[in-house]
């Protein structure tokens, strides 16, 4: 088995990481709801503020896809790294995983 001493730092460092990508995942995904209040309000001047504010989020939209990606493989070695659960179910599945998300 593979182990190494872990510190209240290294902690800290993996937590930080993954609630930085959780962050980034969850405010590009908030994007949809800003669409889908542009399309459900009546008020032309709430539509066109909205819309703005959509345009201008869309510009950060595919950046900040790829670096919580980027966060979230971080994450996830730096986990395995600490820990040292570097087991054949866990890696297999994680290879699954990234298939299905690029197929």
């Amino acid at each position: 088995m593979f182990f190494v001493e872990v510190t209240i730092m290294d902690i800290s460092l993996v937590s930080f990481v993954g609630l930085l990508a959780a962050f980034l995942v969850f405010s590009n995904f908030m994007i949809y709801f800003i669409f889908r209040w542009v399309r459900l309000t009546n008020k032309r001047s709430l539509q066109i503020k909205l819309a703005k504010i959509a345009r201008k989020w869309m510009k950060t939209h595919r950046t900040f896809g790829i670096i919580s990606s980027v966060l979230i493989l971080v994450h996830i070695s730096l986990y395995f790294y600490f820990n040292g659960n570097f087991s054949v179910k866990a890696i297999s599945g994680l290879i699954r995983l990234l298939r299905e998300n690029h197929s």
